[in-house]
């Protein structure tokens, strides 16, 4: 509220009747504390925190030098681009030629003890109006640049998505397969002793794993044909190479159980990655490992998904 101290009561009387409507007002004599720089607290922490900026304009003010300061044409240009409505009342009319030519440009209604009560309603219905103005703006402001900051992030992610190796239907099909394979499944050894020249079968020992992790075994190799018995060997490598079957006196070794092959085979066809074909000299039937096959290997190492290392859990140990 800029004001000359000579017209203290009229302002402090405004202040009062504004509190009563819940508009709180900044004044000089209040917020301004003991040995502190006038010129900042009021142009660093009084202005720029408010809402409206209200001037009362009378033969004291417009000869003040605080008064004048504060109207400066360029600080108004700066609140009114901040959102901060300027609001200008004269204490009678005959003021409104010698203001400045911008402030006589401007709507400065006449205010006074006389007609103090008719024009207030109207003073709080404006300074409602001007801050819901400046609230709804900004509000609209905010989603404006949620809305950017979203715009920007599609922009970037479609970004991403081009620089990729790969297109988007290979990316859902990769993501799909690579879910279904990870589900988990049961490897059984059969586990046999020998004494001497006799084996004998004398149980099973059974490792939790994923169809994933028995195909990665696969992926550190440079086969070109998919051959279940190979798997089997490279599983049963694997799995001897982190100290199973368990040591005893006796010979152990393993023979890995058939019945997960047909299970691997079909699903490795159903996604693509083996093609059948026919050798010309033996014409007997091979499953080749197809491009999908090295393209979704390919895949699982630039997502960071393929593993270097497969371990196999032992689940339990029958006789």
């Amino acid at each position: 509220m800029s004001h000359s101290s000579k017209d203290k009561n009229f302002i402090e009387s405004l202040a009062l009747d504004l509190r009563k409507c819940h508009i709180e007002p900044w004044l000089d004599t209040e917020e301004i504390r003991d040995g502190k720089s006038w010129l900042k607290v009021i142009f660093e922490d009084g202005i720029p925190t408010c809402d409206i900026v209200i001037v009362y304009l009378t033969e004291n003010s417009i000869n003040s030098k605080m008064v004048q300061k504060e109207m400066d044409s360029s600080l108004i240009s700066q609140l009114s681009e901040s959102g901060v409505s300027f609001l200008p009342y004269v204490k009678k009319a005959e003021l409104r030629p010698t203001l400045r030519l911008d402030m006589q440009s401007l709507q400065c209604r006449e205010w006074n003890a006389d007609n103090y009560n008719d024009v207030l309603p109207s003073v709080v219905a404006e300074i409602w109006h001007s801050y819901l103005e400046r609230t709804i703006s900004w509000a609209v402001s905010q989603e404006k640049n949620k809305r950017l900051e979203l715009e920007l992030e599609l922009a970037r992610q479609k970004e991403r998505s081009e620089e990729s190796p790969f297109s988007r239907s290979e990316e859902t099909n990769f993501r799909y397969i690579y879910n279904f394979l990870n589900k988990p499944c049961k490897l059984v050894f059969k586990l046999f002793e020998k004494e001497g020249a006799i084996p004998s079968h004398i149980g099973f020992e059974n490792f939790t794993c994923t169809y994933l992790d028995l195909i990665s075994v696969y992926f550190q190799k440079t086969a070109v044909i998919f051959e279940w018995y190979m798997l089997a060997h490279y599983i049963t490598e694997t799995i001897k190479a982190q100290g199973f079957p368990m040591k005893s006196h006796f010979d152990r070794y393993y023979g890995l159980s058939d019945d997960l092959a047909d299970d691997v085979i079909i699903n490795l066809r159903t996604f693509g990655f083996l093609r059948l074909s026919q050798d010309t000299d033996t014409h007997k039937w091979k499953d080749e490992l197809t491009e999908k096959y090295y393209r979704f290997r390919y895949w699982l190492g630039y997502n960071s998904l393929l593993k270097e290392a497969i371990k196999f859990t032992l689940l339990e140990t029958t006789n």
